[in-house]
């Protein structure tokens, strides 16, 4: 780089870097944190603010399993009466592939529930004995989707199937 490319380069960040840049006004969240937030599990909370103010948002919560992939997700609030969180399950094979993903299930205060629970709540709200999506994988390295049975015993029972084949 020639002494004139420097100079001029040098001339631009220091116009850049000494511009006086206002803050934003600070805001502060009024909302409170969902009351069932699991202090033994680690999660992720996302907040869609709607209102300006700060007084009200959606609440996602999203547990993890421990390796880093979303084992529960928690909608608080979002059941059609309003008082009831949706908590959805994914579950993983072997090698950390989506195996089965659960309907929703009904849950409370934005809480981490058992497996066992959830799926019982899933099979009764469904009125279903197969509330989940069954994604099965080809024997290859690329590890892609075989075929799909989508939620219901009418898919599961009958061996019915979205099947992927590739070139």
């Amino acid at each position: 780089m020639d002494k004139k490319a420097a100079l001029l380069t040098w001339f631009f960040l220091w116009a850049f870097l000494s511009y006086p840049v206002s803050p934003l006004p600070a805001q502060t969240v009024t909302a409170p944190l969902p009351p069932g937030l699991s202090a033994q599990r680690s999660y992720v909370l996302s907040r869609t603010m709607t209102a300006a103010d700060g007084s009200a948002c959606i609440d996602r919560v999203a547990y993890d399993n421990g390796l880093g992939q979303t084992w529960q997700t928690v909608d608080v609030g979002a059941a059609p009466d309003g008082n009831a969180d949706l908590v959805t399950l994914q579950e993983y094979d072997d090698h950390g592939r989506p195996s089965r993903t659960w309907l929703p299930a009904l849950g409370a205060d934005g809480a981490c529930l058992d497996t066992a629970t959830l799926k019982q709540s899933a099979r009764t709200i469904n009125a279903d004995g197969a509330p989940y999506t069954l994604t099965e994988y080809e024997l290859s390295p690329l590890g892609r989707p075989a075929a799909v049975t989508l939620p219901g015993e009418g898919w599961h029972q009958n061996g019915k199937k979205r099947i992927y084949t590739y070139n």
